[in-house]
């Protein structure tokens, strides 16, 4: 159980990852594609930029918290306990990780901001 979740934690990491690649690679392509009126696109590509770069410290926090999991997991490995495991992963910082209805699950947002802890 506890190394399906993992799993599915690094999945959401890297899908994280991959989705803050994409909107930085499209504001760029619009930054050095101007168009009538570009002043307003080009303002609007640098706050996506801005906000998917925000992205990397709660990525960053993510990975942090996974290494500490599998560390502690590793150092409670010769009694192993889903009871252990499960106060392991409630320790973490980030409610996605801490709270279990909402691992690997994709975090977004509908106005195209970050979530900033």
């Amino acid at each position: 159980m506890s190394l399906e979740r993992l799993a599915r934690e690094l999945e959401e990491t890297a899908r994280q990852t991959g989705d803050m690649a994409t909107t930085i690679t499209a504001a760029l392509e619009r930054l050095g594609n101007p168009a009538p009126g570009h002043e307003k696109h080009q303002n609007a590509a640098v706050r996506e930029i801005i906000v998917a770069l925000q992205a990397q410290d709660r990525i960053a926090q993510r990975c942090h918290n996974l290494a500490h999991a599998v560390r502690s997991m590793k150092s409670e490995a010769t009694q192993v306990s889903n009871m252990k495991f499960e106060q392991i992963w409630q320790s973490l910082k980030l409610d996605e990780l801490a709270i279990p209805a909402m691992s690997g699950l994709p975090h977004t947002t509908t106005d195209g901001e970050c979530e900033l802890f």
